[in-house]
């Protein structure tokens, strides 16, 4: 008497053994796909980072953070991605004529390097750090937007606010 094969709630072996033995034997054919659409370009958000709230050394590691997240997606938005600043990138900017606060050296960097390549950096401004003048657009070359960005995507209509209640003009 032959001895059953205790499967403890897994099913019953024996039905696996005989499909194998009949693939070994089937005709194999080639599938075909249609063609993968290529993917639409990268459009990345960054949003309430906050920079400047909390201690020096908090601020550095939240901003190290923040290039080492962009670094790594630095292909895709050079290759005709989209970076979108979503407000609140620092805690409180406040820009004057000729003044401009010294935080986030490493990210306003990147943001500087990546714009001289060409790459789209858009910064929708939030409700902590309206006071932009004309230091990213002029200095960094970043696209400064006091309300809401609209733009088109794989043909979609889009509507980028930074959702703090802001009211666009």
């Amino acid at each position: 008497m032959p001895c059953k094969l205790r499967t403890r709630g897994r099913p019953d072996p024996a039905p696996l053994r005989l499909l194998k033995k009949r693939r070994r034997h089937a005709v194999r054919t080639r599938a075909t796909f249609p063609a993968r659409p290529s993917p639409a370009p990268l459009l990345l958000l960054l949003s309430d980072l906050h920079l400047g709230r909390g201690t020096r050394d908090d601020t550095r590691d939240a901003e190290r953070d923040a290039v080492a997240l962009l670094r790594a997606h630095e292909g895709e938005i050079l290759d005709g991605g989209t970076l979108v600043l979503l407000g609140d990138v620092f805690d409180q900017w406040i820009e004057y004529r000729h003044l401009v606060p010294r935080s986030a050296p490493r990210l306003t960097g990147l943001l500087a390097e990546w714009a001289d390549l060409g790459a789209e950096v858009v910064y929708v401004v939030g409700n902590r750090d309206p006071w932009h003048l004309d230091y990213f657009a002029d200095d960094i070359g970043v696209t400064v937007v006091a309300d809401a960005w609209e733009t088109h995507r794989d043909g979609r209509a889009l509507y980028i606010a930074h959702g703090d209640g802001r009211t666009p003009s």
